[in-house]
């Protein structure tokens, strides 16, 4: 990871700098820096809010943590060193090892706040190789297996400052209650883009308005979907409460609530409901569905997987979140890509009261990102057997094929290695379209010996059963993946090509190598009108008779010639 490298040489070059510098002058800049530091964050939202959303609304979380971190900083040390000309002696050994630890400490906490004011702009959730969060098959944001930094500089520093925001830096309005987890909050506001480009990763002060806050403790839920109301109160367990926030977003006149291209896509991560007990500081609670509007009536979505958000196309849309919250919490406020909307005060509701805001399961199977359209087909069979159990995509054709879906201009495609017209080995973006015999990639590289198999997968469609959310909450994250033969041999594919709907398509060719997870194939960027091609090499005169997603299996027959 590159991030790990730059972190350690900065850290390093700290320690040595003020080793030679001494342990005084060292400690007076360590003191500095968390002087800085809570400074930096005290000014971070009015800087935001009252600054920079003005005319950077995207980067405003951003530049005002980093810039407003560095120039208070700066100030500091021009004071520092203009009033305080001398220096301290003390034991040589002393100097150089405690100004060294002293230099590595204000080099962490200066690395933590710097990598946490970059992660609160738009930026892609994997910085220089660090991803420390991840949206789950089942929709649930957890760590990345491995993907810490092996120096946890954001996280000392988010737990440093809000620490001190609750004590020596203590306001009326403390951090570390306003933003329970700095270093999981810092990745939220970017891994909404893993769902759609498009998608904006703020909220202009305004465009999100909270009505209502309900709570319901009870045992019974009359008027909806049994189904539902069981899964709803299950979820509860005796111990929480539901709370429902119905909120209503309007598009402005830039791109801030909605996004780029007009729309508004919500997913859960976007969403967070503080809660606080009495004495304690704030905690984060996931929303566990939504309810919007329908034709016919309100209608729920449960957030059971990481292919489902809210969306919308109309400038005023009321959106209802339903949390589950210990009873011995209180909400707070609500979270909507970091902007902090106000709460009404709570009042209970009644059963059936409660019941209206959830609504009935929406019939059409929710407000996932839509599978891709049936194409025509010829030479291959369909698979119309659904998963057997858990799983976050299926296969819907099979046929023995070494085409890409659409040929490529070698001169738009440099990142692949070829041979002829045959890709063998790459990764990248490329745009469709051929540029003449001799420059056009058209199927993929495969061993005379064998024979091609071409799959075409669709993520598995949303499902607004509340049992189906608990089940799949329980389910692993990395699912491995391969065909079987009758024989009981297993195949795991060498690649894949996802083709976009504007025409580009994502190659990932491996020469040699093997997917073997659900985790490397593109699931999160697949939208509506996309199509995903996944490719393997199979022995002739093989009958293959299913494929598999971890424990899920999908069976049929298909004999390759």
């Amino acid at each position: 990871m590159i991030l790990n490298i730059v972190l350690i040489v900065f850290v390093l070059g700290m320690a040595m700098m003020w080793s030679t510098y001494g342990l005084f002058s060292a400690l007076i800049h360590l003191g500095l820096v968390i002087v800085a530091g809570s400074l930096a964050f005290a000014l971070w939202e009015p800087l935001a809010y009252g600054v920079f959303f003005n005319f950077l609304p995207t980067g405003a979380w951003g530049v005002s943590l980093l810039g407003g971190f560095v120039v208070i900083l700066l100030l500091l040390r021009v004071v520092t060193d203009k009033f305080i000309r001398g220096t301290l002696k003390v034991h040589r050994l002393a100097d150089q090892v405690g100004g060294g630890a002293a230099g590595a400490a204000s080099g962490v906490l200066t690395a933590g706040v710097t990598l946490l004011g970059l992660s609160f702009l738009p930026l892609p959730p994997d910085i220089g190789g660090y991803q420390p969060y991840e949206v789950k098959s089942n929709g649930l944001v957890g760590p990345v297996e491995g993907g810490g930094l092996w120096i946890p500089a954001d996280t000392m520093a988010a737990n440093l400052f809000t620490r001190l925001s609750g004590g020596a830096f203590s306001t009326g309005t403390p951090l570390v209650s306003y933003v329970p987890d700095l270093a999981e909050a810092a990745t939220l506001f970017r891994l909404g883009r893993t769902y759609d480009e498009n998608l904006s990763v703020v909220s202009a002060p305004g465009g999100v308005t909270a009505n209502a806050t309900a709570l319901f403790v009870g045992d019974q839920l009359p008027g909806i979907d049994p189904g539902l109301a069981k899964g709803l109160l299950a979820a509860m367990g005796g111990g929480s409460r539901l709370v429902t926030v119905v909120t209503n977003f309007t598009k402005g006149e830039n791109a801030t609530t909605y996004d780029t291209d007009g729309i508004l896509r919500l997913p859960a991560t976007n969403i967070r409901l503080a809660t606080r007990r009495r004495g304690e500081h704030g905690q984060w609670v996931a929303p566990v569905g939504f309810s919007k509007p329908g034709d016919s009536g309100q209608r729920f979505y449960a957030l059971a997987n990481n292919q489902m958000m809210a969306s919308s196309r109309v400038p005023n849309q009321e959106i209802a979140w339903h949390f589950v919250v210990p009873s011995d919490r209180e909400p707070d406020f609500l979270l909507v890509r970091n902007t902090r909307v106000l709460l009404p005060a709570a009042t209970e509701a009644e059963p059936a009261d409660y019941a209206a805001l959830i609504g009935n399961p929406d019939a059409s199977g929710g407000e996932a990102q839509d599978a891709s359209p049936k194409h025509a087909r010829s030479g291959g069979l369909a698979i119309d057997a659904e998963p057997s159990g858990f799983s976050t995509h299926k296969a819907v054709y099979i046929e023995q094929n070494d085409k890409l879906p659409a040929n490529v201009s070698k001169n738009n495609a440099q990142f692949l290695t070829y041979n002829d017209t045959a890709v063998i080995e790459g990764e990248g973006l490329a745009q469709s379209g051929s540029a003449g015999r001799n420059t056009t990639l058209s199927t993929m590289d495969v061993s005379p010996a064998l024979r091609a198999i071409r799959v075409e997968m669709e993520p598995v469609r949303a499902t607004n059963s509340f049992t189906t959310l608990a089940r799949g909450a329980g389910a692993a994250n990395i699912q491995e993946i391969w065909l079987s033969d009758i024989q009981g041999q297993t195949y795991r594919p060498f690649g894949y090509v996802l083709r976009k709907q504007d025409g580009r398509q994502r190659f990932k060719v491996l020469s040699g190598g093997e997917l073997r997870n659900n985790v490397d194939l593109p699931l999160n960027e697949f939208v509506n009108g996309d199509r995903l091609y996944v490719y393997w090499q199979v022995p002739p005169a093989t009958t293959l008779n299913g494929y598999h997603v971890g424990g899920a299996e999908q069976g049929f027959n298909f004999a390759v010639n």
